[in-house]
């Protein structure tokens, strides 16, 4: 350990000599840079203030030429101006153009003949300046004389409409080499010039004149990046890579570089002052002989102490790492382990074949296998039916299951196990896929649920109980309702008869009013009876005759409210003009019946009412077919309809359709009937199936309405 500390202390030691050199080698370094950036930045400010000066004193020439009236109309003397102005600027300007209106060449010095008439409209220039008119410095382009230079242009006006321009054609590499060749710093600084569109006017590079800086620096992204700000009239500093002096290809270095916008009469170009790095470093290069060199000795001396003495640290730092990660995963696996056996779920670690490779407690237990190792010995199948519930061999779809798990990862499904005694169990089983000791495996959590689904039965059990007691319940009221009724009738048919008994033995004569009232109770007994088998479904079917709905109604809700509790009001609302109907009475007694059956269910001990209604309406076929449950073959018509409504919980859409077809309405003979839905085998009448109709009820509040309609 004493070693250890001596080579930290000795690195720490020749880190700090490399920091505090390093420092002090870039601080002199900076200094330099800055210096030289601002001899570059001066000589470019310089080489500004040359060239927009340059264009100034052109523009000037061609704005006074333009004013004269002669060379408006373009004489003779026009003519003569022109020559005298391409002489005056002969050292720079290689031609004067006048240009018409149209973008036509009008006359050029020195003469060009192939030139006049020749149509430059297209010129970007040309262009900008027919919509501006105002003076205009092209782009690089090729002119109508066959060679590459910039143009400038000055409108010529006539009392104040536009009649052309004049303009000077200028060879743009002349520009450039006047104003940048001469520029050096150093032995390899120099500079070079770009217009807006980024085109190479001066660059000591051979071939780079009058192309793209985009084209010919493509494999330079820091020059290309410098390009960019150059291109948005940005001034700056920066630095950039390149290969390549004069021509001459060298090893890659860096460049410091200064760039400037030059504003030429209605746009600008980019002028950039760059100087290897080695120009920098001159000045400071002793230091840095001086600083390599104690650097140099420090590595020779210092690296082989810090490659020993670092792999002895590494070596004790590995030995420190292996021992940690072995206590880790020996305290990880005790913990699986112990949550392994004490779950209290049966768990099993699977191969991807299903081949056991642990069982915990709970599993032996659930299996009543004691012996672990007697239980390895297993298939996972033997403790499995030969076949599932539904059919599927035990062996198949465990290798479904299980190639389900290793795709998600995770798969829960029910399955039918075995014990050793036979006895078969319903479990909840979980497969997970896992890596255990290295391998990837599957565990599989079972858990029994016999006490679950026993529960569930008996929940169910109790359940019909409970509702069988309430039947009996709904029963006994009825029952206790019918037997008052009975007994009344009784009553009066004993009494008739007893006093007709009394008058014969008493030799008198026999009052036929007690035996008619006696008959009369009998009838009432009679029609009782036939109510309550209409009430039970079991009527006898009877010839239909005319059938008067509103007493139908009052005596199915009269028949009902015996078995209704006081939670439930009862209303009938019977339309007074209502005509009758040919058809059965016990059922369309039936009919009503089952209605009110439903809303007392619906309602069930929850305060509510019941309201019947019955009444006429005209319906026309739109209506018909917007309201019928299935096809229906009525035609429009007066219909007579009844209706039953409750505040109970509702019918959904499934169940008010199920419930639609059990109801069924008579078309009147004589009205134009027509067979539609249900046909009954009775002489001139149909039964049909009507839509019924729920208003602001069904799944999405309480009560229902069911309304039925039938031809009147």
């Amino acid at each position: 350990m004493k070693y250890r500390y001596w080579l930290v202390l000795f690195l720490c030691v020749i880190l700090l000599c490399a920091v505090l050199f390093g420092l002090f080698y870039n601080e002199a370094k900076k200094d330099a840079i800055r210096n030289l950036n601002d001899q570059q930045l001066l000589i470019a400010r310089q080489t500004k203030k040359g060239i927009e000066e340059f264009f100034r004193f052109h523009t000037g020439m061609l704005v006074r030429n333009a004013a004269q009236g002669h060379m408006v109309i373009f004489d003779s003397e026009g003519r003569m101006s022109m020559q005298t102005l391409y002489k005056a600027l002969s050292d720079t300007v290689v031609a004067v153009t006048r240009v018409d209106a149209a973008g036509r060449i009008v006359h050029t010095v020195p003469y060009n003949r192939r030139s006049i008439g020749q149509d430059i409209s297209r010129q970007s220039h040309i262009r900008e300046i027919m919509t501006t008119h105002k003076p205009v410095l092209s782009d690089v382009f090729t002119a109508v004389q066959g060679f590459r230079a910039v143009a400038l242009h000055v409108p010529v006006f006539e009392g104040g409409v536009f009649r052309g321009s004049l303009g000077v054609l200028i060879r743009f590499e002349s520009i450039a080499r006047g104003y940048l060749e001469d520029i050096r710093i150093g032995g390899d600084g120099y500079a070079w010039l770009v217009t807006k569109e980024g085109i190479e006017l001066y660059c000591p590079v051979p071939g780079h004149i009058g192309r793209s800086v985009f084209e010919n620096c493509k494999d330079f992204p820091s020059i290309i990046a410098m390009a960019r700000e150059m291109i948005k009239g940005r001034q700056g500093t920066t630095t950039y890579e390149y290969n390549m002096i004069r021509g001459k290809t060298v090893m890659t270095g860096v460049k410091h570089a200064v760039y400037l916008p030059i504003n030429v009469v209605n746009t600008y170009w980019s002028i950039v002052v760059a100087t290897p790095d080695g120009e920098v470093v001159g000045a400071v290069a002793r230091f840095r002989t001086r600083l390599l060199i104690i650097f140099g000795i420090l590595i020779v001396f210092g690296v082989p102490s810090s490659y020993f003495g670092a792999r002895a640290w590494r070596i004790l730092a590995e030995e420190k790492k292996r021992k940690e990660a072995e206590d880790s995963l020996r305290e990880s696996e005790e913990r699986y382990r112990t949550l392994f056996d004490t779950f209290g779920d049966a768990l099993f670690v699977l191969s991807t074949d299903l081949t056991l490779i642990d069982v915990n407690p709970a599993a032996m237990r659930m299996f009543g296998i004691p012996d672990k190792e007697e239980f390895m010995k297993l298939k996972v199948t033997d403790g499995s039916p030969e076949y599932q519930p539904d059919g599927s061999p035990s062996v198949v779809k465990a290798m479904e299951m299980a190639d389900v798990a290793l795709r998600k990862g995770l798969h829960f499904f029910e399955w039918t196990h075995r014990r050793t005694d036979g006895t078969e169990f319903p479990t909840h089983v979980l497969l997970s896929r896992m890596t255990y000791r290295g391998k990837e495996v599957l565990q599989a959590s079972v858990r029994d649920i016999s006490a679950q689904r026993a529960a569930e039965k008996d929940r169910l059990e109790m359940e019909k109980k409970i509702l069988h007691s309430q039947k009996l319940e709904s029963l006994g009221v009825l029952a206790g309702g019918l037997a008052h009724e009975f007994n009344n009738i009784l009553t009066v048919i004993q009494a008739g008869l007893e006093i007709a008994q009394m008058e014969v033995k008493n030799g008198l004569p026999v009052t036929t009013s007690y035996i008619d009232g006696a008959l009369d109770a009998s009838k009432k007994a009679a029609d009782l009876t036939a109510k309550m088998l209409a009430y039970a479904g079991k009527s006898v079917i009877s010839v239909k005759k005319k059938v008067d709905v509103n007493g139908v109604m009052q005596t199915g809700l009269a028949l009902c409210a015996t078995s209704a509790g006081d939670n439930v009001e009862m209303r009938f609302d019977g339309a007074s003009d209502l005509p009758g109907i040919n058809a059965d009475a016990n059922q369309i007694q039936q009919v009503v019946i089952n209605l009110i059956t439903n809303s007392l269910e619906a309602i069930g001990s929850n305060k509510g009412s019941i309201a019947v209604r019955t009444g006429v309406e005209d319906c026309d076929e739109e209506r018909l077919k917007a309201n019928a449950v299935e096809e229906s073959q009525c035609v429009p018509g007066r219909f007579v309809f009844l209706e039953v409504t409750d505040t109970g919980c509702g019918i959904d859409e499934a169940a008010r359709k199920l419930l639609f077809r059990a109801l069924l309405h008579h078309e009147i003979p004589g009205q134009g009937s027509r067979p539609a839905g249900h046909t009954r085998d009775s002489p001139g009448s149909q039964w049909r199936h009507l839509p019924g109709q729920c208003p602001e009820q069904g799944n999405d509040g309480p009560g229902s309405v069911s309304s039925r309609g039938v031809r009147s």
